[in-house]
């Protein structure tokens, strides 16, 4: 298989071709056939998110920068959009927030749109549209507006059955910044919002419930029983900091049908992803039910872990393995998980059975990572493999030869 790997460390980017079984943590296993740095920019420059487009990337950078690079031999820079983003809008929020550093501004999303057209969106609430054109190699910005901060994601909905219309609509939230959907024109004239959330009843000792959603995901809309049409029609998956587990269905009202607390000392959790049979290509979920689908998310130590829609623990993966904070994790359509963190490992498990399938030391902490080519045999074993195949089919044809050649002629008929 072959990786496209992001580290905050010197802001490189790298290349990984393996097999599965690699481990570079042990000396006399598998090793990476190649890594090998493609880009280095600075830690401060380092890739927060990378889109592929064929043999073209989009990245947003930590300075605030999305380029458009082409990479198939060699990294080349085509075109870039530059200051899309803007600490001093996060400035009114530190002096309340529960975060020990101060608050940096960075990009949570990049999501296709139609035609082109990606949705960026930053932790000090600016979204961004932007225009890609594949043909002369160019990116510029179309629109931008601003939504309330801080947002900790954004997470566009593809899976909308009023997408007809050509609108667009995605769900964002943070610290203290309850879940909010907001609709964008087609044309991208306006931005509205058009549902927000409600906090939870108070606690059994009739105290507030703190509000801090992390990421979500979305449903297809509600098809089965009876369906209020005159009501927005959204489902969606929430986790939170406090290691709250949420369902959401807008037909149902603004507070969540199920709130489920995972952990009893409220370990906050990070990350979503989900694993099930059918999702689409920005990760929702391709069901209008609440079952038959699990969720990956991991804490802010070390841990990854797959519950099912209820909240029962069915695995964690890495167990024991992993030694740093998990930045990143990815459920890939390959049927792999991929994951990196502050351990400067990145690894591939298996989605279905959470089998360990590769791991690599990257020199530096994982921040970002994409699947470029998900076969499980490195070019190596491939060729060696093919040249096996090859032989097999050369010495099939000679027998075939000998055959006919040993073949006695039928006589001629008189």
């Amino acid at each position: 298989m072959r990786l496209l790997i992001s580290c905050v460390d010197g802001g490189s980017l790298k290349e990984a071709v393996c097999g599965v079984g690699t481990d570079s943590s042990v000396q006399n296993a598998l090793q990476p056939l190649k890594l090998e740095s493609i880009n280095s920019e600075g830690t401060g420059n380092c890739v927060d998110i990378i889109h592929g487009l064929d043999n073209k990337f989009l990245l947003a950078r930590r300075n605030g920068n999305v380029e458009l690079v082409h990479f198939v031999e060699k990294y080349e820079l085509k075109d870039k959009v530059t200051n899309l983003l803007n600490d001093s809008r996060l400035d009114p929020f530190y002096a309340r927030s529960k975060r020990r550093v101060k608050l940096r501004d960075g990009f949570i999303m990049l999501q296709p749109l139609r035609n082109g057209n990606f949705l960026v969106v930053t932790k000090s609430g600016l979204v961004h549209v932007l225009k890609v054109n594949q043909d002369d190699d160019s990116i510029v910005k179309l629109k931008t507006w601003e939504v309330k901060a801080p947002l900790d994601f954004a997470q566009l909905c593809d899976n909308w059955d009023a997408q007809s219309n050509g609108n667009y609509v995605f769900g964002y939230g943070g610290e203290e910044n309850q879940i909010k959907l907001v609709e964008i024109d087609a044309d991208f004239g306006n931005l509205r919002q058009i549902w927000e959330a409600k906090n939870v009843k108070n606690d059994r000792l009739d105290m507030r419930v703190p509000v801090w959603p992390t990421a979500m995901k979305f449903l297809q809309p509600k098809r089965s029983g009876t369906v209020d049409k005159t009501k927005l029609n959204f489902q969606f998956v929430v986790i939170t900091h406090w290691s709250h587990l949420a369902h959401y269905s807008t037909q149902y009202g603004k507070r969540p049908v199920l709130y489920k607390q995972l952990f009893e000392n409220r370990e906050p959790l990070e990350q979503l992803e989900i694993d099930a049979d059918a999702t689409t290509s920005l990760g929702n979920i391709s069901t209008d039910r609440f079952e038959k689908f699990a969720i990956i998310t991991t804490d802010t130590k070390k841990n990854v872990y797959k519950y099912d829609i209820s909240g029962r623990l069915l695995v964690k993966l890495g167990n024991g393995d992993i030694s740093g904070a998990v930045s990143f994790v990815k459920k890939v359509d390959s049927g792999y998980i991929l994951q990196g963190g502050l351990d400067r490992y990145a690894r591939v498990f298996d989605a279905s059975t959470g089998e360990r399938l590769v791991k690599i030391y990257t020199g530096g902490s994982t921040n970002c990572m994409v699947l470029l080519d998900g076969d499980r045999l490195d070019p190596a074993q491939r060729e060696k493999k093919e040249s096996k195949r090859k032989l097999a089919d050369d010495e099939e044809d000679a027998e075939r030869l000998w055959d006919q050649l040993n073949k006695k002629p039928k006589k001629a008929k008189k």
